[in-house]
């Protein structure tokens, strides 16, 4: 039986494979910048045989160095200790998942955002990723900061003001202590592109989510040399909620698009299947 983990800062999809039978379920995300080892194993479902595990590949969030890999795989090893694990970076998910083993651009749009170039065998260059407080422009996090600087800059329409308000009922104390003092924040961020998802007809909203995706272009899509030439592919639930606002801004940028997908799991199972 094999592994197969694609974790986001907010959900962690798992499949457990063999020859007869695939196992999903989903945990929390297990991003090494907000969990511990010990965290990363208790997540693990009880019913589940761990000792039938021979191969774990896991693809997470914040897995691109040596030292948060550590973290994540140490969490693995004290649940599944003879299995072969690799702990690697989501966006070689996204690459994989998408491109196959065709060159192209990987993005990956949820909570956070990142991308790459692909050689349909490697990551060759990667445009910085500088999460939630610097960059992760295009992301759930980034539409979810300007929505709450509208709301308390009073900048939005009076509608929405008054939506946002009998939904939330926030003020800046509880704000920020949910963005510097609690745990997550770059999830709490998130959680207003449902908001915006339910709004997004309004030219308020179209504003926010056109303008982070262009942000995403200008900062990230167009580093890469050729890149009008490639396939740009997308995965995440900010990708695939905003499809059309997506390509909107795709064309606007005289980009193609490839795919768009929400979750790599399937995709990544199936190429992992092999080593069966």
């Amino acid at each position: 039986m094999i592994l197969v983990a694609d974790s986001g800062s907010s959900k962690t999809h798992w499949q457990f494979i063999s020859k007869d039978e695939t196992v999903a379920y989903e945990t929390i995300g297990l991003n090494p910048y907000f969990v511990n080892s010990a965290k990363v194993a208790e997540v693990f479902n009880p019913s589940i045989d761990l000792s039938k595990v021979e191969k774990v590949f896991f693809y997470g969030a914040g897995c691109s160095n040596e030292p948060s890999c550590a973290i994540i795989k140490k969490g693995l090893i004290q649940k599944i200790p003879n299995a072969k694990i690799e702990v690697t970076h989501d966006l070689l998910a996204a690459a994989r998942a998408t491109c196959g083993n065709v060159e192209g651009i990987a993005c990956i749009l949820g909570t956070g955002s990142n991308s790459c170039f692909f050689d349909g065998e490697k990551i060759k260059k990667n445009v910085p990723s500088l999460a939630y407080i610097i960059g992760d422009e295009g992301s759930g996090g980034d539409m979810g900061k300007e929505l709450l600087r509208r709301y308390f800059y009073k900048e939005l329409s009076e509608d929405l003001m008054h939506q946002f308000k009998l939904m939330f009922d926030l003020d800046v104390v509880k704000v920020l202590d949910r963005t510097y003092n609690q745990p997550f924040p770059n999830r709490f961020l998130a959680s207003f592109t449902q908001f915006l998802a339910d709004n997004i007809d309004t030219a308020d909203v179209q504003e926010i989510v056109e303008d982070s995706f262009s942000k995403f272009f200008n900062r990230h899509i167009s580093k890469y040399k050729h890149y009008k030439s490639l396939h740009i592919n997308f995965v995440g639930s900010i990708a695939k909620v905003f499809e059309q606002q997506l390509v909107r801004v795709a064309d606007k940028y005289s980009t193609q698009i490839g795919e768009i997908i929400q979750s790599p799991i399937n995709n990544l199972a199936a190429y992992h299947k092999k080593d069966l």
